[in-house]
């Protein structure tokens, strides 16, 4: 009934992957023929690293037939951001902010999985343990097994009698007597199977389970039992041998992969054991009024997505800031589920919550949160809160405050003054209004259909209704006279037509020439006109504000920009970009 956090939602040692994504990438190195950027002395962004960017974001889209421009301004922007971030630390800014915004949960969520990557999952898997596992890496075991199987629920005393059996046998086979000859003698109507068959244990093998992992690591000639969930396993070593082991760094990512199968379950086990021990609830007492309030609240439709904040700010607002657990050292009222809720965890949108739902979560969050607390308190936010950090709603709200404090904080006010002698630097420009006309357009390469839909428009048929694809052409009209596509790169085909048509006039077929398709043909019919003229101060007054704001954002835009790129020595090879894109038109061909 509860919706965790992201990390919380799986099992928290698939972590461990993403160590080994972080080992591998440090491992691969960077070669010059892939480096497009590099910026603060060694740091270096790669191709790969850019596309990457591209796709995430609508460059793609927005340079479809002009890559090279597209990847070119992907890597500006990248690399500005970068630095933003960067400089946002550099400055002190991480601290000057009474509240980190929409940051605040994510943050919180890094932390508790730093905790647990530092705390268990490097417990096992460090330097240290890589150094040793490697010495392990190469050997492949040969063995045989004999199995007993043990039938579901089965009783301590039989389990126990099957147990002793595999112990005699085990010590038969060690001195070197052959099952198939004594077995059928003791097993007194248990299920043995003799395996005749030769099995090996490779070393990813017996990273996988435990049982493989004794096996690994046993001589020719020894013997274990081994217990299963299905039963007992009696393997006896025949050989070791050795295969070829790559290279330390070459193992690295396979060596990580292993040892996140080996120890990811235990890691876990670890982690939700010292977490459940952090609140006491035999000695938990819980209010049931307050109980009752919040499971209340919670059957509203929508409560945790909408009004879980104003419903419990209110009533701490107006005294009613009831407690709702209480345990050795944990104190929970109404504001501190507040707090969860927001900073912590959130409530999944369910059908029916009931009490025991409502407890399980506020002991999950709360038991989070203390977490959070020891995360802190061992120093881990500068691992979480970082300039270099790869959550996207960190790394995103960084950007707001740095633009909030550098950009938006040293814009001059937009008052009076500040806007009349904006329209006057402007009038000319950005405050004169050409001439522009809005043109519906039905396309076709003959004007025989485009004559029919034109008799239909007598018998009452809106234009609009024609044809399934009605297009809008937007022109305009320079001082010098000249016509262009508004916000478009395609020739102003039927700019001189749309000018001379009056207001929901139609007109055609008329023709034009299209480089791609030849002589074509058009209905068209003018949807809206737009005078040549030039626009007075009070014409614009509802707009000169924003416009005035934005201009001088994008004006402090580029001055920081700039400033970033000199400060860190930005330096872009765009040869390589270049070659990127040569060689995959060239693949492409």
């Amino acid at each position: 009934m509860i919706s965790r956090l992201p990390f919380l939602s799986r099992p928290l040692c698939t972590f461990v992957l993403a160590a080994a994504a972080t080992y591998a990438c440090h491992a691969q190195g960077i070669t010059p023929q892939d480096t497009v950027a590099t910026f603060s002395g060694e740091r270096a962004i790669t191709f790969a690293q850019l596309e990457q960017y591209v796709r995430d974001y609508p460059y793609g889209l927005m340079y479809k037939d002009r890559p090279l421009e597209g990847y070119t301004r992907a890597l500006d922007d990248m690399i500005t951001n970068q630095l933003k971030r960067q400089e946002f630390f550099a400055l002190g800014l991480a601290d000057s902010f009474a509240s980190r915004g929409a940051m605040t949960r994510s943050i919180n969520e890094e932390l508790v999985v730093s905790y647990y990557q530092t705390k268990y999952v490097e417990r096992y898997v460090n330097e240290a343990a890589l150094q040793r596992e490697y010495k392990r890496m190469g050997n492949m075991v040969a063995y045989r097994e004999i199995r007993i199987a043990v039938p579901p629920g089965a009783s301590r005393r039989t389990i126990d009698a099957l147990t002793a059996l595999a112990s005699r046998i085990e010590k038969r086979w060690r001195a070197g007597e052959d099952p198939a000859a004594f077995i059928p003698r003791i097993a007194s109507g248990a299920s043995v199977t003799v395996n005749e068959a030769e099995q090996t244990v490779t070393w990813s093998v017996s990273m996988m389970d435990e049982n493989n992992a004794v096996i690994y690591d046993l001589t020719p000639g020894a013997t274990r039992v081994l217990h299963e969930v299905q039963g007992l396993r009696i393997v006896k070593v025949l050989a070791r041998t050795r295969e070829q082991v790559p290279s330390f760094e070459h193992a690295r990512a396979d060596l990580l992969k292993g040892m996140e199968e080996k120890y990811g379950s235990r890691s876990q086990r670890e982690f939700e054991k010292d977490k459940t021990a952090l609140i006491n609830e035999a000695r938990a007492t819980w209010n049931p009024r307050a109980l009752a309030r919040i499971v209340r609240w919670s059957n509203i439709p929508g409560f945790y997505k909408y009004g879980y904040a104003d419903t419990l700010r209110t009533a701490v607002a107006q005294g009613r800031n009831e407690w709702v657990l209480r345990a050795p050292g944990l104190r929970l009222d109404f504001k501190e589920y507040l707090r969860l809720l927001t900073d912590v965890l959130t409530m999944g949108d369910f059908v029916t919550i009931g009490q025991d739902d409502v407890k399980r979560f506020i002991l999950e969050a709360a038991r989070t949160s203390m977490i959070m607390e020891k995360a802190k308190a061992a120093g881990l936010e500068k691992n979480v809160y970082t300039s270099d950090t790869r959550n996207p709603v960190i790394s995103h709200g960084i950007l707001q405050l740095y633009n909030q404090h550098e950009i938006d904080g040293r814009i001059p006010p937009p008052n009076d003054e500040a806007l009349r002698a904006f329209y006057a630097a402007n009038k000319d420009s950005l405050y004169y209004q050409l001439a522009k006309v809005n043109l519906y357009v039905i396309p076709d390469s003959t004007p025989g259909p485009l004559e029919a839909m034109r008799s239909r428009l007598a018998t009452g048929t809106s234009f609009e209704n024609l044809a399934p694809t009605v297009f809008v052409k937007t022109y305009i009209r320079t001082r010098n006279g000249t016509y262009k596509t508004y916000l478009g790169n395609e020739p102003p085909y039927l700019a001189a037509v749309a000018f001379s048509l009056s207001l929901h006039e139609v007109a055609g077929p008329v023709t034009y020439e299209d480089p791609s398709s030849g002589r074509m043909y058009a209905l068209v019919k003018c949807a809206g006109k737009q005078t040549e003229q030039q626009l007075s101060y009070e014409d614009v007054r509802h707009r000169i504000r924003e416009e005035y704001l934005d201009h001088q954002k994008a004006l402090r835009e580029a001055e920081l920009r700039l400033h970033l790129k000199r400060k860190y020595a930005v330096v872009m090879h765009h040869q390589v970009i270049e070659r990127h894109i040569d060689d995959r038109r060239s693949a492409q061909h």
